[in-house]
């Protein structure tokens, strides 16, 4: 089963993405934010990241500059506001996979969730 880590600073943005991924069979591990959601990749292997961009202690950039350059390619779907389109273009560069703006419909978090872990044969549970 593929795990799917969440890195929100909101309670109610986690729940509802755990709530979405669960249902399609993946199993989630949370974390607060940057600081937790790195501690949480060196314990455990995930399949994706959907991270947030703006957290305390750290944010989601800085998050992600810290996992690739310690070699870390997990695939990383950013979950940002309309207001942070700078931060997605320079976050692409670093390597996302896709993003998704918040609020979010559940539907399209799904399909973007799928189509970043299509590509690897195991992960996808309708194949």
């Amino acid at each position: 089963m593929a795990a799917i880590l969440t890195v929100d600073d909101s309670r109610a943005v986690r729940s509802i993405v755990a709530k979405q991924v669960k249902g399609l069979g993946f199993e989630v591990i949370e974390a607060e934010d940057g600081v937790q959601g790195l501690e949480r990749l060196r314990q455990s292997k995930v399949d994706l990241v959907l991270l947030d961009v703006t957290m305390p202690n750290m944010d989601g950039p800085t998050m992600l500059q810290k996992m690739r350059e310690s070699g870390d390619e997990t695939p990383v779907i950013m979950l940002t506001s309309e207001s942070q389109r700078s931060t997605v273009a320079n976050a692409m560069r670093l390597g996302i996979a896709d993003y998704v703006l918040k609020p979010f419909k559940p539907e399209e978090l799904r399909a973007k969730v799928l189509a970043v872990l299509q590509a690897e044969p195991d992960a996808n549970p309708f194949a």
